[in-house]
């Protein structure tokens, strides 16, 4: 059955699903910042009742808070009100607090046996060196050539969507098309190898204002930031003061440089190291959690299926 609280938050107005909610540490904890239910609630009686809901509750409270704060203040409501009634200790109800019981606890263990699993300084060694390719890092200048997107026909509802998002792309972008962009981007990459100046380039032909300004400079990078897969993978594929292809991006084509091959120290990935290895200790425990509960069936006629076959994936559309 459908949640009534979910359904009852179907009625929330569109005003209230739009307010904006100031930053909770500007606000001090006293400070009255609502009316529910016909009583005044604080700014920490709020941060209380959301602490210890399920992640998608915190996000749905960080993206969408009044809604989300109604629907909890609901819930705890309407618990209390089943605590009076005792509905607790119905057996319908009662079997089925003690399942949300136990596989909150499951799940409680599972993060304790992660959490506590014990790893030494000789343990974050012996992870380090034979991994140490992953703490890799890499310094970068580039230079950007810009180009205008060319508009895609059609008359979908996604290809006008497209259209319209890369129309304002193309504001930002120089008065140059693709095809010119990679001529340019060419004979570039072909004088930089042949010994051009790297930051004179980025002075003449570089549309990145940000960069250009620090000759270049890009920033330093590892395997795990936050770079499309195909420029990651083109800098780490370059040695120290390799020069790369044209990596094409929405509205622009890279040529990067990079200037340094180097490793993160193992100070500096020692916290994420120790995680990783609670990670792969979590996953074994796992692996033989299933392997132990995994039954031997002695009567498969006492286990044949008596509900309706699973639901087959369809294929998509074409």
């Amino acid at each position: 059955m459908k949640s009534f609280v979910c359904a009852v938050l179907g009625m929330v107005t569109a005003s209230a699903a739009h307010a904006q909610v100031a930053p909770p540490g500007s606000i001090p904890p006293d400070t009255v910042v609502a009316k529910i239910d016909g009583r005044d609630v604080t700014a920490a009686e709020v941060q209380k009742a959301m602490r210890g809901w399920p992640q998608d509750v915190e996000l749905k409270y960080q993206q969408n808070p009044v809604p989300t704060v109604q629907r909890v203040f609901m819930t705890l409501y309407l618990a209390a009100e089943a605590e009076k009634h005792q509905l607790g200790e119905d057996q319908m109800w009662k079997e089925q607090i003690e399942i949300a019981r136990a596989e909150i606890l499951a799940n409680a263990m599972a993060s304790y046996e992660h959490d506590h699993f014990p790893v030494s300084e000789q343990d974050v060694i012996r992870y380090y060196e034979p991994n140490k390719s992953r703490y890799e890092q890499a310094s970068i200048r580039i230079i950007k050539i810009g180009f205008k997107e060319p508009i895609p026909k059609g008359n979908s509802a996604e290809d006008v969507k497209k259209a319209a998002e890369i129309v304002v792309q193309n504001e930002h972008a120089p008065n140059r098309s693709e095809a010119d962009a990679q001529t340019l981007a060419a004979d570039i990459v072909k004088k930089l190898r042949a010994g051009a100046d790297f930051v004179a380039m980025v002075k003449q032909y570089s549309d990145d204002a940000d960069s250009k300004a620090a000759d270049g400079y890009f920033g330093k990078l590892t395997p795990a930031s936050n770079y499309p897969p195909e420029m990651k993978k083109t800098i780490f594929s370059l040695q120290a003061g390799g020069i790369s292809d044209p990596v094409r991006q929405a509205n622009a084509l890279y040529v990067i440089r990079r200037d340094e091959k180097s490793f993160q120290s193992i100070d500096q990935v020692r916290q994420t190291i120790v995680s990783e290895i609670r990670t792969q200790h979590l996953q074994a425990f796992g692996t033989d959690l299933n392997k132990r509960f995994t039954p031997v069936i002695l009567k498969p006629e006492f286990f044949l299926p008596s509900g309706p076959p699973p639901k087959q994936a369809q294929p998509p559309k074409p």
